[in-house]
């Protein structure tokens, strides 16, 4: 298991406890969480986003050698980690937020808690854990919805019960079931904390910071409302849109027209993607494979690729195909007729120039790879928007299982969309 540096980040209205019920239950799981193993979490890092009246309220509570935090710590037997406030301000005025309860107040907080987040989340040897339990619902959303756009995998999110119910909230003065006052009252009764109990729920979410993070998404000055947006506008982009007719590329609101043989080869990886041509995929060759097409499917004039290329290359033109089609055509079968015939013709296999003979084929259409890719980059790669989801689009890489190489679009097969629709079968 990787060592990460823990860094816990704590919404805080203003019922301090939160902080030591949160501390608690992570360095005593109980037995009954859904873990594979129940072991402690200790924080390197504490971090409460909070307002100015709940940085007051939780001073004590949270800072010092004999706060509650620190005893809490030294029952169990760990480091005392002093937390570090985060107040946000204002853009206005620059005073620090006393409440969230204006739209100026929520931008605010959203943003600073969002800006941490990233921040926190920006070193792979990091495990961020993120409490929902303290402050308005509010600040709760916010955390939840920056963990999602900057969480990785190893980021949690979570909220704690206390039992019994009672004993949340200020008033009641409980902060951890081993703390030093042993005598708090619940509804006229005398009660010890020691027999309450406090349960870590762990929620779920979807970590999208790895996927965010390999495409120019705006940091800078982080804003929370932009970054949604943006997240928003990145899924959007995945829908692969193929015009037929135009001989367009679109993703997003952005479109590529392509040259015939360049159109007509990314049709043929769409059609393969988006009916899900078996032996070759992202993965490599095999029967779970599918979706992508070898290069040396091309050299084969019975093969569903070959035949689909020059059909589709073909529909490019009104009437008859240009020149530079038949010649392409007519060099292209030239060459695989002499590499029919070295591999399976008479006289002794000569293996350089079969090698040699299959490079020159598989090299026309690496060729029409270069110009398609170049073409996409060159109008996509001008967009923002459409430039963060390029590289997820169009994928090339050299597949030794497949003997040459192999390309394909990493699309989701639904996500392909044609126009007119197609109606070919496999």
């Amino acid at each position: 298991m990787k060592n990460y540096r823990n860094v816990l980040i704590i919404t805080l209205g203003q019922a301090p406890a939160i902080v030591t019920e949160t501390v608690y239950a992570l360095l005593r799981p109980t037995a009954d969480e859904a873990q594979e193993v129940a072991r402690p979490w200790i924080p390197n890092e504490i971090h409460i986003v909070t307002t100015t009246k709940g940085r007051t309220d939780s001073q004590s509570v949270v800072v010092g050698y004999d706060c509650e935090l620190a005893q809490l710590c030294r029952s169990v037997g760990v480091p005392y980690v002093q937390p570090e406030f985060l107040v946000p301000r204002l853009k206005a005025t620059g005073a620090e937020v006393e409440d969230i309860r204006t739209r100026d107040e929520n931008v605010a907080y959203a943003n600073g808690l969002t800006r941490l987040i990233e921040a926190k989340a920006r070193p792979s040897d990091t495990q961020l854990h993120v409490s929902l339990a303290g402050g308005r619902k509010t600040m709760s959303s916010y955390a939840h919805a920056a963990l999602s756009l900057f969480g990785r995998a190893q980021d949690e999110l979570s909220h704690v019960l206390i039992e019994p119910s009672d004993l949340e909230g200020a008033a009641s003065r409980f902060f951890w079931p081993g703390q030093a006052d042993r005598v708090l009252v619940i509804k006229g009764q005398p009660f010890d904390p020691i027999d309450a109990t406090i349960q870590m729920v762990r929620s779920p979410f979807v970590p999208l910071g790895d996927y965010l993070r390999r495409h120019p998404f705006p940091m800078g000055e982080i804003d929370y409302a932009r970054m949604i947006d943006h997240a928003k506008a990145a899924f959007a982009l995945i829908d692969v849109r193929i015009d037929t007719r135009r001989q367009s590329v679109t993703l997003g609101n952005v479109s590529a027209e392509l040259g015939d043989q360049e159109f007509a080869f990314f049709r043929v990886l769409a059609t393969a993607r988006a009916e899900r041509w078996s032996e070759y995929g992202p993965g490599g060759a095999g029967e779970n494979q599918g979706g992508w097409v070898a290069y040396r499917q091309f050299l084969d004039t019975d093969s569903i690729a070959y035949k689909r290329f020059f059909e589709y290359w073909s529909a490019c033109y009104v009437g008859l195909p240009s020149q530079v089609f038949d010649t392409f055509k007519s060099a292209l079968d030239a060459l695989l007729a002499e590499l029919k015939s070295l591999e399976h013709g008479p006289g002794p296999r000569k293996p350089e120039k079969i090698k040699a003979t299959r490079k020159a084929a598989q090299d026309m259409f690496k060729s029409i790879k270069k110009r398609t890719s170049r073409s996409l980059e060159s109008t996509f790669g001008a967009s923002k928007s459409a430039a963060q989801i390029l590289p997820k689009v169009v994928h090339y890489r050299r597949d030794d299982g497949v003997k040459g190489w192999a390309v394909g679009i990493e699309a989701e097969p639904a996500a392909i969309k044609f126009k007119p629709l197609e109606i070919n079968a496999t």
